[in-house]
């Protein structure tokens, strides 16, 4: 089976896709608009940027689209995998740099030293690196953040689907939160404090996170019920 690429089309409204032998393939629909950056994706999908709708998209190469929106992501160029696993994408219009996980979650970050960013790649020091167009310069590394803690936990104990929210600090941008091992969907995400439900085939055990700048347990188990 030969090669293929897959590439947005800005004017037309498409996402296409193209084999080694010059065979095309167009893929349209509401959730591609005005698309400019992208790439493969970790989960083995394709994620690209939608100027048009103001969103971040994503296409499973059987052409199934996905869309999302959020305050994160706005005037959005480029975007690529970060050292972490998740998106990592630019918003020429608010000046910040954006990351999206696989699951959805968005978090912004802005500097001084951002200043109307348009490609952003992974560097070899695992950083990531920019281009401001306006200033002519290259932007400083994104750097990692401080290692994450937890200080503490509610519920302590429920069945699966029981809603937990871990509190601590560093923990945005969270990639993974496991209960006794067994990896559970992030509902919500910030500096101090994350939302998550007990998953299917949890046992009673400590809650694990993973961030780009560590991870942590907690100094407790939650119990299953």
């Amino acid at each position: 089976m030969g090669q293929t690429a897959l590439y947005g089309s800005l004017a037309s409204n498409s996402i296409g896709r193209i084999t080694t032998s010059g065979v095309v393939t167009n893929y349209t629909g509401s959730g591609i608009s005005s698309p400019e950056g992208i790439t493969s994706g970790p989960d083995g999908a394709l994620w690209f940027t939608n100027d048009g709708n103001g969103s971040i998209g994503r296409i499973t190469t059987g052409g199934v689209v996905t869309n999302y929106t959020g305050t994160g992501i706005l005037g959005r160029t480029s975007i690529n995998v970060g050292p972490d696993g998740a998106l990592w994408f630019t918003n020429l219009a608010n000046d910040s740099i954006g990351r999206i996980t696989t699951s959805g979650v968005v978090t912004n970050y802005t500097d001084p030293t951002i200043n109307a960013p348009f490609d952003i790649t992974t560097g070899p020091d695992n950083n990531l690196w920019f281009t401001n167009m306006d200033g002519n310069s290259i932007g400083r590394p994104i750097v990692g953040q401080a290692p994450p803690t937890i200080s503490s936990f509610t519920s302590t104990s429920g069945p699966v689907g029981t809603v937990v929210t871990i509190k601590g600090s560093n923990l945005e941008g969270a990639t993974k939160v496991s209960f006794n091992g067994v990896s559970a969907t992030i509902t919500s995400d910030a500096a101090t404090k994350i939302k998550t439900k007990v998953p299917t085939g949890a046992t009673t055990g400590k809650i694990k996170i993973k961030t780009p700048g560590g991870s942590a347990k907690t100094a407790t188990a939650f119990t299953v019920t």
